[in-house]
This record gives C-alpha cells, structure tokens and sequence, in this order.
C-alpha cells in the first residue's frame, strides 16, 4: 500500500488546506497535465465561456476545485467525492487484486479520471487503469489509458479488466436527464459487457443515482425511486454470472473534511444516507 496521505494530496497535489493560491494551482495543474500557472493560462478563461466540451469540463472542475480549497460544502459528483463509498465497499465486500487491470465506464470531467486511477492503484491494487467514455477534452485523456467508446459496446477484450467502476452512469444510459425513467434494456447491456470483459471472479463497484430523484420531487418519491432501482439491479445482476451481490444506501459525508484527512478515517465523517443514490458491489462468479 503506498503512504497514507490525504484524497486531496494524492489526487490533486494539495497538501495543505490553508494555502488556497498554492492548492488552486497544483490541483488544476495536476488535473490539466499542465505545467503553468492557471492565472495566466489563456485555457482557464474558459470557464467563463462554456460553450464547448473542454471548457465545460474545465469549468465542472475548476468550481469543484474553488470549493475543496475554499472549505465550503462539495456536493457527491465525481470519484473523488465519492471515494469514500469506494472505500467502504472495498473494506466490506472486495478484495485487492494486484497487477490486475480496472476499468473505469464513463467519466465526465479529467478530476473524475485522475482520481479513478488513484482509486484502481490504491483501493484496488491494480496497476493498469483503463476509461472508456464517447467523447473527451484533451485535459481528461491524460489520465489513465483513455479508450474512445460506448459502455454498451465496450472496446475490451473479453475477461481482461479484474474490477469496473462507474459513477453515476446508469442515468446516462436514459437520456442522460434524472427525469427520465430507467432504460432497463440498456443497463441490461451494460451488465452483459461488464460481465463480457471480466475474467471469473472479478468485481463490479458502482456508486449510481436513481432516475426520478432530482430536485424537484418529494423524499417519498425520491426514497421509492432509490428502492426500485435497488431491487432491479439486484434481480438482474445474477442474470449475467455475478454470484454475489450487495446493493446498499449511499452516504452523504461531511463538506469537504474527509478529502484532508491523512489517515482517512472515512466513517467519522458520515453523515444522513442518501434519499436518492444507492453503492452496488457485486462479484462474478469464480467458477465461469
């Protein structure tokens, strides 16, 4: 296991919280794969015109990074937030694979890349961390070994990737709009892929929001919404060689404080479950 040192050192290279200017610049130059200073950096202009892919993504991550350093309340939308989840699934459920190869489907934004890789090197143990995703920026194939590709019809070869990871993806899989209803023939082909690419044994780790939880609908919905997708992924999976399954409530965790901890003491910083988002840990059957 390498060091223990804090998520916001390992993944953005910011190793104190109170020297914001220093973190501001070492977190987007880590995420960019960028050796120059972001304030003079003609591409940091372009989280004031978001019109295209790169300078969305930049935006998405350049805010993240203003509230990591700025302490102020981060909400779950990429791996690194999400980590802990990870984590815990890991100290539960999952066992470490080392000088395997992790997959990672679908990633908005290079902050979600690099700290997919820092999660499949240091949770996982592997050595190889691959994302597959449709369409990227220069910034997000910096990190990992980014494959152009749908998560429908993955570019990988059969039983070579020993975990695959995704992160709220199956919403992306309806339309990518959390009004939609759930594409259950579409997440069915997404498990036939994950089980497709990995080898006997291997692991499935996902942190997914339910479709029907946005904002604007009631606890109540919101809770059936989360419960009804639980109970579909955990009928389903078996259907494609996943012989052990568990499908948990997600966790919020407080603000930002679990990304400065060096000793990662994930659980003192939990806080309410989630009324929308649901952790999915599954294996594939050992004997296939």
């Amino acid at each position: 296991m390498p060091e223990r040192q804090s998520l916001a050192a390992e993944v953005l290279g910011i190793r104190s919280p109170h020297q914001p200017l220093e973190g501001y610049i070492t977190g987007y130059q880590m995420l960019m794969g960028i050796d120059s200073n972001p304030l003079t950096d003609p591409q940091e202009l372009a989280r004031d015109n978001p019109k295209t892919l790169l300078a969305k993504e930049v935006a998405r991550d350049v805010m993240m990074l203003e509230r990591i350093i700025r302490n102020k309340e981060i909400q779950g939308t990429n791996t690194l937030t999400d980590w802990p989840s990870y984590a815990d699934m890991m100290d539960r459920y999952g066992t470490r694979a080392t000088g395997a190869s992790a997959l990672m489907i679908g990633s908005l934004t290079p902050m979600s890349s690099r700290a997919f890789v820092c999660a499949a090197n240091t949770l996982y143990g592997v050595e190889r961390a691959y994302i597959v995703d449709p369409q990227a920026s220069a910034p997000k194939t910096k990190h990992g070994m980014f494959i152009y590709g749908d998560g429908l019809q993955l570019p990988i070869q059969d039983g070579t990737m020993s975990y695959v990871h995704t992160n709220r993806l199956l919403h992306m899989l309806s339309g990518a709009n959390m009004t939609e209803p759930l594409n259950e023939h579409n997440v069915r082909q997404l498990f036939s892929e994950v089980s497709r690419v990995m080898p006997a044994g291997g692991q499935l780790l996902m942190v997914e929001r339910a479709p029907g939880t946005q904002d604007s609908v009631s606890p109540s919905q919101s809770r059936r919404a989360r419960d009804k997708l639980s109970h579909f992924i955990a009928n389903v999976l078996p259907e494609f060689g996943f012989a052990y399954v568990e499908v948990d409530v997600a966790r919020h965790y407080n603000e930002r404080k679990f990304l400065h901890d060096p000793k990662r003491r994930f659980r003192r910083y939990h806080q309410e479950k989630s009324i929308g988002e649901i952790t999915v840990f599954a294996q594939k059957s050992p004997w296939q």
